[in-house]
């Protein structure tokens, strides 16, 4: 009987690298041709504690849109870094970071089944069934949040989950890595928006569910979102209490604005929504993903794509009105528009735009290429934006010489930090100025993240041009050589 093939780290990263809030496709292509060589070298030289010339290289800081005026701190993480993170958590997936078992306190999310990594939308919509049910159950609640929680980690509490969690040696190696990554610093230390990043956060505040010191019967949580239930209205309110205790010793504090305590007969959304609208969000819960990175094809009746034509056809539009529309409309002119208001009025959600781009079918006739030839000009655009903007330009368009003016115009913004040069320099063609501009970065920041972008970026030039280029930044330190290897073999 054939064996069932094993599930690599090269498979875990590749399912979860477009849900990344700066997700580099040269670092995925490193990760998938040379998951053997970066092994070697994580495990090999950067863990020899006789070898003092190798290390994790420190990731840069960008900022993801969190809405139109906050930022989210993100580490860039290189390739080699990015493979240790996926194939530590894989590792000890089997035994230590397991899907909770059935009960009524219980965490949702970020685990696995075996060496399976678990289905976020499924834990998702698990997490929202379990609160209805056990809001039917009890004649209290309160529901809390964890303020600004995953920037608020701190490496040594992180480190030292991991060595009682899992073993000394784990704690040695992770806390190795989180210094490195983030130059020494002890706070906001943490990556943000990879699954397996979210894995140890979400098995590191297992501390909620699990203390005694809480009185609760039950306590459900996703992540940072946490309820509790119970049938005493004072012990909900006493547990709140001893939660921001539990949570300050770990520089945690809950967020005072979504604080909220209610009953049976208090709903857990306070909005007033028509029956339409409730309709179209019922539709959206069963058909996208939980971060709206892939959606299943949606039925839509011809009074719901009217009603979201409307809202998206007003002057100025809700947030969550744009989401629904940008979750459900895959087809017809009003996806313009809704590139329109994304670039116009809530830019924090360019994102979705890459997945629109990918489903939907529509006639463009250049009204989307102008919408966004038009925001890369705007002085005042985000990294956020000009990392995604280039990403869909590059899957989406052909490249040609209006394209490469286009890229080389975000590539030189003055808002363009190293990981948003990195996406345009890893685009694979090399015509029009791009392999001059792939030398010029090896020649002078080879080791930057962008110089190992230009790297992969070089792989279907003329192959002696290329390994000349592999050749002459091999020499500038052991990343680059591992980098040189792999791009030489392709």
């Amino acid at each position: 009987m054939p064996k069932i093939p094993k599930y690599m780290t090269s498979d875990f990263v590749a399912d979860d690298h477009i849900r990344g809030f700066f997700p580099l496709d040269s670092t995925l292509a490193y990760i998938k041709h040379g998951e053997s060589e970066i092994h070697a070298y994580v495990y090999d030289s950067i863990f020899d504690k006789n070898d003092k010339t190798a290390s994790f290289l420190t990731a840069p800081m960008s900022y993801a849109l969190k809405d139109s005026c906050h930022l989210r701190k993100v580490l860039a993480l290189d390739p080699v870094s990015t493979f240790y993170l996926y194939d530590a958590v894989l590792t000890h997936a089997p035994t230590y970071f397991q899907e909770s078992r059935p009960d009524l306190r219980r965490r949702y999310g970020y685990s696995f089944k075996r060496r399976k990594p678990l289905s976020p939308t499924d834990q998702y919509h698990d997490f929202r069934r379990a609160k209805y049910e056990l809001k039917a159950e009890y004649k209290y609640f309160a529901k809390v949040d964890i303020s600004n929680c995953f920037n608020s980690f701190y490496h040594h509490d992180v480190a030292q989950f991991v060595g009682s969690y899992i073993s000394h040696d784990d704690e040695e190696r992770f806390g190795q890595f989180l210094r490195e990554i983030n130059s020494g610093t002890s706070v906001n230390c943490f990556p943000q928006g990879l699954y397996p990043a979210k894995t140890v956060g979400n098995h590191f505040l297992a501390f909620v569910e699990e203390s005694a010191e809480l009185r609760s019967p039950a306590i459900i949580r996703f992540l940072d979102d946490i309820y509790l239930f119970s049938n005493v209205e004072r012990t909900l309110r006493s547990d709140v209490l001893v939660l921001q205790q539990m949570l300050g010793s770990h520089n945690l504090c809950l967020n005072a604005d979504k604080t909220r305590f209610g009953s049976k007969g208090t709903p857990f959304d306070e909005r007033n929504l028509d029956a339409v609208k409730k309709r179209l969000l019922q539709k959206r819960e069963e058909a996208v993903g939980y971060d709206d990175t892939e959606s299943d094809e949606v039925d839509l009746e011809e009074a719901e794509r009217e009603y979201l034509e409307q809202i998206v056809n007003e002057d100025r539009v809700l947030e969550e009105d744009l989401e629904l529309a940008l979750a459900l409309i895959d087809e017809g002119s009003t996806i313009i528009r809704l590139v329109e208001l994304v670039c116009d009025q809530h830019p924090h959600l360019i994102k979705h735009l890459h997945r629109l781009f990918s489903t939907a079918t529509f006639d463009d006739d250049g009204a989307c290429w102008d919408i966004l030839t038009k925001r890369v000009s705007r002085s005042d655009i985000s990294e956020f934006e000009l990392f995604w903007i280039a990403k869909i330009a590059i899957h989406f368009y052909e490249f040609d010489h209006v394209l490469a003016e286009f890229l080389t115009k975000i590539y030189k913004h003055t808002n363009a930090s190293n990981v948003v040069q990195a996406v345009v320099l890893e685009c694979l063609d090399n015509k029009h100025g791009f392999l001059e501009m792939k030398e010029s970065v090896l020649r002078n920041s080879p080791g930057s993240i962008a110089g190992i972008a230009a790297l992969m970026g070089l792989r279907e030039a003329n192959k002696s041009k290329r390994n000349q280029l592999c050749n002459y930044v091999a020499k500038s330190g052991l990343h680059m050589k591992v980098y040189s290897d792999i791009v030489k073999r392709l």
